[in-house]
């Protein structure tokens, strides 16, 4: 995932659509704190490749996801403090329809407006707030910074720790221009309860904003609701990502937690 600076957004945009949508995987990195980014959209999906289990938590088996992602906010003025976010979701349950509704998010709104993407933040995170009881696994982590330049180094490096968990990017929308590559998947065997799908959202903000590390779900329902109540003239950048994307295909828990270890217990 790349993020421009204002005075150099065209020509970093242009290198970002240049760059092939593939990526090796690696083993899962922490976030620990993020902070402020500037103006542009960008969008796109991956297929994650599990390599043989080892001492490193990684294991066999080949899962894609789709990951939604664009700037708003003018270019005026900022505020003193930028922040980023980020917030993951372990859900369990009915897998399909999630990723159902959080494909139909991805393809109705247009990423180069600043309204869409406050849109598909709101409904992103009052679909889990209806659904807390399918929640089982949350974090959050964050940053503030008083330097634009820091921030958007931040959220570079976050959105990188998350796309290198996946193979091959398999969906993208780039200033409201989508593209889709078919995949060759083999749908999971898991079933009922133990399916599972992990939601990822990051966000970058002007002015600060501290969500509550997450012990259990009243933290999470408090971080959802926090973030929600964000106002869209304050969103600088936006990255929505889920998976497993295929129809048919879902975590197991252990699989969940070997990919995303440092998940809490809701």
């Amino acid at each position: 995932m790349q993020c421009a600076q204002r005075s150099s957004l065209a020509a970093r945009q242009e290198a970002v659509r240049a760059a092939p949508a593939f990526s090796h995987r690696v083993a899962p990195q922490s976030f620990k704190h993020c902070g402020k980014l500037s103006p542009s959209c960008m969008g796109g999906a991956a297929r994650r490749v599990h390599l043989p289990r080892a001492p490193t938590r990684l294991q066999a088996g080949v899962r894609p996801s789709i990951c939604l992602f664009s700037f708003g906010a003018d270019d005026d003025e900022y505020e003193e403090d930028y922040t980023v976010l980020k917030v993951q979701v372990g859900i369990f349950g009915d897998v399909r329809k999630w990723q159902n509704d959080l494909e139909r998010l991805s393809e109705l709104y247009d990423t180069d407006e600043e309204e869409s993407l406050h849109y598909i933040l709101q409904e992103t995170v009052t679909k889990l707030l209806r659904n807390m009881d399918y929640c089982g696994y949350g974090q959050t982590a964050g940053k503030v910074f008083n330097d634009l330049d820091a921030c958007e180094q931040k959220f570079n490096q976050v959105s990188l720790e998350e796309r290198t968990k996946f193979k091959e990017e398999t969906f993208s929308n780039v200033d409201g221009r989508r593209r889709v590559r078919a995949m060759d998947i083999t749908a999971s065997t898991d079933t009922g309860l133990d399916s599972w799908l992990c939601a990822t959202i990051v966000v970058a903000l002007e002015g600060k904003l501290v969500l509550p590390k997450i012990n259990s779900l009243a933290d999470m329902r408090k971080a959802l609701s926090m973030l929600g109540s964000v106002p869209s003239d304050s969103m600088l950048a936006f990255e929505l990502l889920w998976t497993p994307q295929a129809d048919g295909d879902s975590y197991s828990k252990d699989e969940l937690l070997t990919d995303f270890p440092t998940l809490a217990t809701l």
